[in-house]
């Protein structure tokens, strides 16, 4: 720009005030009151349209009036602009690059931080989690409703962070429909899958029962007879177990977490099976289970290995 069209003695955005505070320049008061005045203007003459929303400063290097290694410069520059996009309600995003022949002090920390950084930004962003419900999610309704349910239908999406202003950072829940690959939201439709799962405490006495043992073999016995040899889908001992619990009573002291992960969780269907693994009567290696020899025969009916 010409003298004319920028008279300022001097273009940077931020200075040394009194007593050595660093502050907003003239220049950044002016280019404030220029957007205010600006959409002040478009707002009364009916251009909605025509505001400024947005303020890109390339680059911070050239403009900011700093050595971009001083934290205080630079702290007091993005609060101003922070407070500044807040105020106007437009985003600023600055380009921070460092210049590329600048001498490297190892022993300057700060400058280590900062070099080839890209942008300093304050428009929203996110985190946002996307992963398998778990064992703090509790899925029994869900389950009650599908039985069929395995453990990548249901997706759990929740912000982990966000820097805007009334983000809502509540979790959703996700179930994925099998036909067509796409996923329904069933939040509020199960609005207690956030809320405390049903597993035993760890460490708790007296979880593991002879009953229990029994129950459980019985229920690998209702699949092919539970002849040896005979391999079981995890999910399919899980729909099993969700069918079987309401007339057994003893399988209901337990989850129907099923995965090894869990294995070593009490209060655990996977926990039982890895005892039941460990005595040598079913394998659980290679993600399946595979009846080794569940020590009877015929099976026992499930209601009276119950009882």
């Amino acid at each position: 720009m010409t003298q004319t069209e920028f008279p300022e003695p001097n273009a940077c955005l931020f200075q040394h005030g009194p007593g050595g505070r660093w502050q907003p320049s003239p220049v950044l008061d002016g280019i404030e009151a220029f957007l205010d005045d600006w959409n002040k203007q478009v707002e009364e003459d009916g251009r909605p349209e025509d505001r400024i929303v947005g303020v890109i400063l390339d680059s911070a290097v050239s403009m900011a009036g700093f050595e971009l290694a001083n934290s205080e410069a630079a702290s007091n520059f993005l609060f101003h602009l922070n407070r500044l996009s807040y105020r106007q309600k437009m985003f600023w995003a600055v380009i921070d690059h460092t210049p590329k022949d600048a001498a490297r002090k190892t022993e300057d920390a700060a400058i280590e931080r900062l070099r080839g950084s890209a942008m300093w930004s304050t428009t929203p962003r996110s985190v946002v989690e996307v992963r398998l419900a778990g064992a703090s999610e509790n899925l029994e309704t869900v389950r009650a409703v599908h039985p069929g349910l395995t453990d990548r239908d249901v997706v759990i999406v929740e912000v982990a962070k966000a820097n805007s202003l009334g983000a809502d950072l509540r979790p959703r829940a996700l179930l994925r429909r099998r036909e067509e690959g796409a996923y329904d939201h069933i939040t509020a439709d199960f609005p207690g899958i956030f809320g405390t799962a049903l597993l035993q405490p760890r460490g708790k006495k007296g979880v593991h029962t002879e009953d229990l043992r029994k129950a459980v073999l019985s229920l690998l016995a209702s699949f092919d007879g539970g002849k040896p040899n005979t391999v079981i889908e995890r999910d399919a001992l899980r729909a099993a177990f969700n069918t079987t619990k309401a007339s057994c009573a003893v399988l209901a002291t337990i989850t129907d977490e099923v995965d090894g992960e869990k294995a070593k969780t009490p209060g655990t269907l996977a926990k039982e099976l890895a005892l039941i693994s460990k005595d040598g009567l079913i394998d659980t290696r290679r993600g399946k289970i595979r009846i080794v020899n569940l020590g009877f025969d015929p099976p026992e009916p499930i209601a009276e290995a119950a009882e």
